[in-house]
């Protein structure tokens, strides 16, 4: 049975003739690994958090609890928590400011199981995902000084690597067209610029730009 504490004892037995002599008795105390948790998944994301969901085991213990962590290394980040075994989500918050959004990070949750009549701790095996928090929006969107051209402050996230450009006419049956335009690759430039094409004067467009991270 998974999660549970064995008692193991053995005992060796010397038959000569009719006599017969039996050993001290060595007993060994064990615990199985508990069933492990499943299916860990995103549930909802933003640039400083991210909530992750999973399944529980069906076997379930009195005396349990969940151990999760959180790192990304690339940036120094790591941390850990304890929740009750009731639990089957759990939101990381309070992320970098700057240098976290935007960031893959990656989770181990494991189900800590203190089995009945032990005082000793059994970890399953780790449920391990990797998430990426929402980077930070461009700032500052406005029509440029070109005719159907836009400009934008860059997203201060710093893995950017490109903006998706999504615009459409609000005219009904419009289709909606979708351009992406690497970052500036210059560290100084913080603006970045667009033209729109296959656009109509004395029509109006809606128009939204989008930081990717990859």
């Amino acid at each position: 049975v998974q999660g549970t504490q064995y008692s193991v004892t053995i005992t060796s037995v010397c038959v000569f003739e009719s006599l017969k002599t039996v050993s001290e008795e060595d007993t060994l105390k064990f615990c199985s690994l508990p069933e492990p948790p499943t299916n860990l998944v995103l549930e909802n994301r933003s640039p400083n958090s991210f909530t992750v969901k999973w399944d529980t085991p069906t076997t379930t213990q009195a005396t349990h609890k969940y151990r999760l962590s959180i790192e990304a290394p690339s940036i120094a980040y790591a941390s850990e928590y304890s929740i009750s075994g009731d639990k089957s989500t759990f939101n990381f918050s309070k992320l970098p400011d700057i240098a976290g959004t935007g960031m893959l990070y990656t989770v181990k949750v494991e189900y800590v199981v203190t089995p009945t009549g032990s005082d000793q701790e059994v970890v399953a095996a780790p449920l391990i995902g990797s998430f990426t928090t929402k980077p930070l929006p461009p700032t500052n969107f406005k029509i440029g000084p070109d005719p159907f051209e836009i400009t934008w402050m860059k997203s201060p996230t710093p893995n950017v690597s490109s903006y998706k450009i999504r615009y459409k006419s609000v005219e009904e049956g419009s289709k909606a067209e979708e351009h992406f335009i690497p970052t500036p690759e210059e560290t100084d430039t913080t603006t970045c610029s667009f033209t729109l094409f296959d656009v109509y004067a004395g029509v109006q467009y809606k128009v939204n730009v989008y930081a990717i991270v990859e």
